[in-house]
């Protein structure tokens, strides 16, 4: 039996045929092969006592007889990360990945071991190379790796930094700035007029900002300049089943459009790219013309109107509820934005 079929029989789990096959199998056919088959029978045969230790033991003497199979390498860094033996995994997870850098169960391994050292950045950065070299049409192994990077929290914290602004997560730094933002009622019937004003709801709010956006399906963000608080925006209603999020931003007393603009860029690259979202929308009330102009000028399609939606708390004035959308594709093949991305922050935009 060739190497390629023992592979088949592996990754079909017919284990019992493995077995027949290595039984019959004489001490002289010993090859690498034949030890990774034992050590993989050792780990996963349900039918026998499952011994990790075996499996580890097999899969040493696979590495010995076959120095420069990534395979091994990295199957016998699993097994040593499933028993606790975390250094000597992390050195094997390295080695396959020298060894084969385009190969992405050899990224997912090594991202494994950083985790298990606790060093997520480089972790993160395993799983993005292993995105990298997957086919697009492996999409359930894509939407996979996808997953399990969205439960990192350097993928929700790390700032998306512009030339002029960068947006950094809510914390409870940010109370009094989120608080005067409350209090500010002409900003609040342009952003969100059913937002609570007390100082508790505030509280509460930023909280809620601070769990894991998977758990709050939401992600607030400040945006700074210079390091001071000058706005806010956020992705809410965020269904990653459905692949859709809800964007909300405000800048009170900022007049330099560029400064907008750039923020709101940010967000769609990280809605779009990051997130790998296919579609953010936007509510915009009827009598917020400016904004209504400036997110359709950013390429949003209007896709209707939620007519005498709402009622204005202060007023009791009726407004209707302009529903904008924007899909992915449209975003990433916009020759304005891309135009826009090159001389607003300097830089090219690419859906990869």
């Amino acid at each position: 039996m060739q190497s390629n079929q023992i592979d088949q029989l592996i990754h079909s789990q017919k284990w019992s045929e493995l077995s027949d096959y290595l039984q019959g199998c004489s001490f002289a056919d010993d090859n690498a092969p034949m030890f990774y088959a034992r050590g993989m029978l050792s780990a996963y045969d349900s039918s026998k006592n499952k011994d990790l230790q075996q499996a580890i033991r097999y899969l040493k003497k696979a590495c010995e007889l076959d120095t420069k199979n990534p395979k091994y390498k990295y199957i016998l860094s699993a097994f040593l990360l499933d028993s606790g033996q975390n250094n000597d995994a992390h050195k094997l997870a390295l080695d396959a990945y020298t060894v084969a850098p385009s190969d992405p169960m050899a990224s997912i391994t090594l991202g494994k071991s950083f985790l298990a050292n606790k060093k997520e950045l480089d972790a993160y950065k395993s799983y993005q190379n292993a995105l990298l070299n997957i086919p697009d049409s492996n999409k359930i192994f894509k939407e996979h790796i996808k997953h399990t990077m969205l439960k990192l929290p350097i993928f929700w914290n790390t700032p998306l930094n512009g030339r002029r602004v960068s947006l950094t997560r809510v914390t409870e730094q940010h109370f009094n700035f989120v608080f005067s933002l409350r209090k500010n009622e002409a900003f609040r019937n342009q952003y969100n007029f059913f937002h609570k004003t007390s100082e508790q709801a505030v509280k509460e709010s930023i909280q809620t900002s601070q769990k894991p956006p998977l758990e709050s399906n939401k992600i607030e963000w400040i945006i700074e300049r210079e390091g001071t608080p000058i706005g806010i925006a956020s992705l809410v209603d965020m269904n990653l089943r459905n692949s859709r999020a809800e964007l909300l931003i405000g800048l009170p007393d900022v007049s330099d459009g560029w400064v907008s603009l750039e923020a709101t860029l940010l967000i769609l690259e990280f809605a779009f790219k990051t997130l790998g979202l296919a579609k953010v929308y936007s509510y915009v009330y009827s009598d917020n013309t400016q904004s209504q102009k400036n997110t359709l000028h950013l390429g949003f399609t209007q896709e209707g109107v939620l007519r005498s939606h709402v009622i204005r708390p202060d007023t009791s004035e009726t407004l209707d509820l302009i529903i904008n959308g924007y899909l992915a594709n449209e975003f990433f093949q916009n020759p304005r934005i891309l135009k826009l991305f090159t001389r607003v922050l300097g830089r090219s935009l690419d859906s990869k």
